[in-house]
């Protein structure tokens, strides 16, 4: 009986000091940070040519609006070949593919 006691003690010690070695020397990891670039422009009406305030501009997990003179910017924007999707009520919704470059800002109108 007290050798089987033992043996759950120690390898519940062994599990303890495992984890509590992984928490300590694997806190310190961060991930590896993703190359950005960002994407700016003015929204504008096709026909009119008049700038439309509060558009969504997207870019996967990013977005933004546009203020009240049509302009935009995305930040952050993932390296590579990105869709970018532009949404407002009372018009119909338009897409474009762009490569965004690191640490360079594309302009899309």
């Amino acid at each position: 009986m007290k050798g089987k006691l033992f043996r759950i003690v120690f390898r519940l010690s062994v599990v303890v000091v495992g984890i509590s070695f992984l928490l300590f020397f694997g806190g310190g990891c961060s991930p590896t940070p993703v190359s950005t670039g960002s994407i700016q422009g003015v929204v504008t009406d096709n026909q009119s040519d008049e700038p439309l305030a509060g558009v969504l501009i997207s870019a996967g997990s990013v977005s933004t609006t546009s203020d009240s003179l049509g302009n935009y910017i995305l930040n952050k924007v993932p390296v590579g070949n990105r869709e970018i999707t532009v949404v407002l009520d009372g018009y119909s919704s338009q897409t474009e593919t762009v490569e965004i470059i690191e640490n360079e800002i594309i302009e899309l109108n």
